[in-house]
């Protein structure tokens, strides 16, 4: 709304939601909210991969789930543990019901859950194209910088170009107070 400044999620999952906004770019872990059982909006709503630019489609995989650490003391429990909790189906129904975003191709792929779970094929087009998001600790101060020079952008404040090229001297401006170079 040209009176926002700034969209938080609840504001702008609500915009889509009752059909102030046409599209709302969001995480997989959002489906149940939006094409979900309960959702008044399902018939309408449809998750799809992102778009290709110059023909490359890339999205960040982001921090949910569970992990194998090195110094685990029982590898195999740990594994075995985390194969059943995402790869029986019915645990994989309810985490997709509560908005776990689930990462195995076998769920993904499973004819049942993707009659239920529609979103999915949308997700599984993209599990092998995400990447994982950054691991260090400067990334979170410089994406919520970079989103808000992004954000000037897309109210029309400035160019695309300068925005990123505003972003991208903080963001080394940073890179740099850290001491990762000189």
């Amino acid at each position: 709304a040209p009176s926002s400044i700034n969209y938080s999620f609840f504001e702008a999952a609500e915009a889509f939601m009752t059909e102030k906004a046409a599209m709302y770019p969001t995480f997989a872990d959002q489906a149940p909210m939006i094409v979900g059982p309960d959702s008044l909006m399902a018939a309408d709503a449809c998750f799809v991969p992102l778009p290709t630019y110059k023909g490359v489609r890339r999205c960040a995989g982001g921090g949910w789930g569970l992990g194998l650490s090195a110094s685990s003391k029982n590898k195999e429990a740990t594994y075995a543990f985390i194969k059943f909790f995402y790869g029986d189906i019915e645990n994989a129904k309810q985490l997709a019901r509560y908005g776990a975003t689930p990462t195995r191709r076998s769920v993904l792929t499973n004819p049942e859950l993707m009659k239920e779970f529609p979103h999915f094929s949308a997700m599984y087009t993209m599990l092998p194209l995400s990447k994982p998001l950054p691991k260090f600790p400067e990334f979170p101060e410089m994406n919520i910088l970079t989103a808000s020079y992004l954000q000037e952008a897309l109210l029309g404040n400035m160019t695309p170009k300068e925005a990123l090229d505003r972003a991208a001297k903080r963001c080394e401006e940073i890179m740099r107070r850290a001491g990762y170079y000189q």
